[in-house]
């Protein structure tokens, strides 16, 4: 025990260069931990002087965007203080027409909520307008389909002539013409009366819009305006708004007037159409009546012919049974005299010797 106290035991490893200056993992073990690096003065020298100048570079050119943002940010802080500056100088500073200054922009912005309601209004007015145009030209569309198909039927009875084979069929057929030409004009006043009954409507609707417009721009009651209505149009604003809206009465009254009148021209262009067809059908059944008239003719001359014929036949044939009946009577008369006259020689004087012989 004494000797092992007189050795020296090894120190640990001390992961510190400065502690254990060699490399315990050397195979040697005299190899220094971390290797020396020695740089040149020179050079760290040259790289201090190379930051330096990119280092003074930046700054020059931060400078000159930092200055150049500033002087913007000056401006405009200059201009919006001022603006902030002069209105408050106008909204404190006792100065001369403070009060008018007040009212007008209140009254300015009453005018501007006028002006844009009417606008609103003659807008809503225009939607509606083109609506009702719509449907106007809907029933005009209406009215050209019901003239189609009325053409057609007149063309497909004229082209069923060709089938009718006598007169019954063609009066049958041209009584159908008339009867669908005649309602056919009939049923265009009632078109006519529903198209003037909506443009009626439409011009009394639009109107009415304009009567409720200005009737809802109430006058301020100090110019004599209704009580309780907290009126804000003067009496010529209205008057010029109320010019404004008749000019547009005036248009629709035109419009109204237009409608109409295409209403009466549909009216009499369509009937004028239905009444050429039926001239149409007209010729075309003339000419099939003289082929079926002559038709009809012929067919009774060869029925008259065929039962004149048959009733010769039978006359000719009650004749020939009345000459069989005779040929029979003549053939018994004869018959009945020859049996007389045997009769009479067999019982005469020689009937002996007959007998004997």
């Amino acid at each position: 025990e004494e000797g092992e106290e007189g050795v020296e035991k090894p120190k640990p490893f001390v992961p510190d260069a400065m502690v254990s200056p060699l490399n315990p993992f050397s195979t040697w073990g005299n190899e220094p931990l971390l290797e020396v690096l020695e740089i040149p003065v020179s050079s760290l020298v040259a790289v201090r002087r190379i930051q330096r100048r990119m280092l003074l570079e930046y700054k020059e050119d931060q400078d000159v965007h930092i200055a150049a943002a500033t002087e913007e940010t000056v401006k405009s802080q200059q201009e919006a203080l001022t603006v902030q500056l002069d209105e408050r100088l106008r909204q404190w500073a006792p100065r001369a027409g403070r009060a008018e200054m007040d009212v007008y922009e209140v009254r300015d912005t009453q005018l501007q909520q006028h002006l844009s309601r009417t606008d609103r209004h003659v807008g809503a007015l225009s939607l509606r307008a083109a609506s009702q145009q719509q449907q106007f030209a809907a029933l005009m569309t209406e009215a050209e389909r019901q003239l189609a198909l009325h053409c057609k039927a007149q063309q497909q009875r004229i082209a069923s002539l060709a089938m009718a084979s006598n007169s019954s069929q063609l009066a049958n057929y041209q009584r159908l013409a008339h009867h669908d030409s005649s309602t056919y004009i009939y049923s265009l006043k009632a078109v006519n009366d529903s198209m003037r009954t909506a443009a009626l409507e439409a011009l009394q609707a639009l109107q009415k819009m304009n009567h409720q417009f200005l009737e809802s721009c109430y006058v301020f009651e100090e110019l004599g305006g209704p009580k309780g209505k907290d009126g804000t149009y003067n009496p010529e604003e209205v008057e010029e708004y109320r010019q404004r809206l008749n000019a547009l009465d005036e248009d629709a009254a035109a419009r109204y007037e237009q409608w109409v009148k295409a209403a009466d021209e549909m009216q009499a262009s369509h009937s004028t159409r239905s009444t050429e067809e039926l001239a149409g059908f007209q010729d075309a059944i003339q000419h099939v009546t003289t082929d079926i008239a002559l038709l009809e003719a012929v067919d009774k001359e060869v029925r008259s012919c065929s039962l004149q014929q048959q009733e010769e036949q039978n006359a000719n044939d009650a004749a020939l049974d009345a000459l069989d009946k005779k040929i029979l009577e003549l053939e018994g008369l004869c018959a009945g005299t020859a049996q007389s006259t045997l009769g009479s020689i067999k019982s005469g004087p020689g009937g002996a010797v007959g007998e004997e012989e």
